[in-house]
């Protein structure tokens, strides 16, 4: 109910709880809110938060799933606002690599290459070893803001650090630099092209029986 955005039904459920003796939890509560959320019911949403407050169970599941909801909006401040607020509910909790994460998708899905590669970048100073996704996600913020420089930079940076490309993370490249250069590109660092990494990825599509939801991936 709550991936598919059916608040109503999602506080059915929530509500037959108690006929069999089940006390909701953290868990309970961020499914309802994300139900909420994805109905578009912002307000109805913070009600359940502040209930799930009052029954002592906010710890940091449900200002995540605020924060991943405004992300995929691209609401940078409010995401920020969400995983800021994390410690007032759970004093323990210290950043991960998801939180860093999903600060950087939020710049790429508001189009801020600068913002994207500036949490690169802290990912990297705070101790995490960037991963392909990671720098992906940071050349979808390129293609968005067109900032083809940067972009060059972000994917010299990737290949110097012998972090290998895939299909995904190339399209993304070559939609900045253009398919020659990406090529010259990955034959300078010895590494897989586009069409390398195209033959491969959708031979596993194959596989998987995914090959006819490929064109309808944001990254195609």
């Amino acid at each position: 109910c709550a991936n598919d955005g059916k608040s109503d039904e999602a506080l059915a459920w929530y509500m037959r709880m108690s006929d069999f003796d089940l006390s909701p939890t953290a868990v309970t509560y961020a499914l309802l809110v994300k139900a909420c959320l994805r109905a578009d019911k912002f307000t109805d949403a913070l009600e359940l938060f502040s209930e799930a407050r009052a029954q002592n169970q906010a710890n940091n599941v449900i200002p995540h799933v605020f924060a991943s909801h405004f992300c995929q909006k691209g609401d940078v401040s409010k995401t920020w606002h969400w995983l800021d607020v994390i410690p007032m509910y759970e004093p323990s909790y210290t950043w991960q690599r998801r939180d860093y994460t999903l600060m950087l998708r939020a710049h790429a899905n508001a189009s801020d290459a600068a913002g994207a590669k500036w949490w690169l970048d802290c990912m990297r100073k705070d101790g995490y070893t960037l991963q392909v996704e990671d720098y992906t996600m940071a050349l979808k913020a390129c293609v968005r803001g067109r900032n083809i420089m940067l972009a060059q930079n972000i994917f010299m940076d990737q290949l110097r650090c012998k972090v290998l490309p895939n299909y995904p993370n190339l399209v993304m490249a070559t939609k900045c630099l253009g398919e020659t250069n990406v090529n010259r590109i990955c034959t300078l660092h010895k590494c897989p092209n586009l069409r390398q990494t195209q033959e491969e990825f959708e031979a596993k599509a194959g596989e998987l029986g995914l090959e006819k939801s490929l064109k309808s991936w944001s990254w195609r």
